[in-house]
């Protein structure tokens, strides 16, 4: 594992425990942007800002569906579910008035979701896989410091032994 992954790493395991942190920048990765301007529903039964959804590509080929929302300048917040759970996990999130000034994104991890479903047992088992994952919905949704929500990435660094 390199340098810069092992860094990224790191970050994600404080920003899992206590729900903000900051992620560092990661690789470029292939998007494939499917654009839809179909609104949500906000909690208060108005409009709630577009959604875009966008799919791309993780180093090992997995494609990954997500979902961003908001202004592309505001501060970022990444969401990252947990197992068993899709990005659906985080819509009271997305359609919290409070929360309408930031750019938000969610994401279906591999084998959740709208993602791919691999059937080898390898495309689960190893921590680089996951974290090639993330840093591909970072570099494709073009975050570039991103806060990140959720309890994945703890599980991600608890089993990765760094050296």
């Amino acid at each position: 594992m390199d340098h810069s992954r092992r860094t990224f790493l790191s970050g994600a395991a404080g920003i899992a425990s206590f729900g903000f942190g900051t992620a560092y920048a990661a690789p470029q990765a292939n998007a494939e942007s499917t654009r839809d301007t179909t609104s949500a529903e906000a909690r208060d039964g108005g409009p709630a800002a577009a959604r875009e959804p966008f799919a791309v590509r993780s180093a090992d080929g997995v494609t990954l569906a997500g979902e961003a929302q908001g202004d592309s300048q505001a501060s970022e917040i990444l969401f990252i579910h947990g197992l068993r759970q899709s990005r659906l996990s985080w819509e009271k999130q997305f359609a919290d008035p409070a929360l309408a000034g930031f750019r938000m994104v969610g994401f279906d991890l591999r084998g959740h979701g709208d993602s791919d479903k691999p059937t080898s047992f390898d495309a689960y088992s190893e921590a680089d896989r996951w974290a090639d994952d993330v840093a591909a919905v970072i570099a494709g949704s073009r975050l570039r410091r991103p806060d990140g929500i959720g309890d994945f990435t703890a599980n991600l660094v608890d089993h990765h032994a760094f050296d």
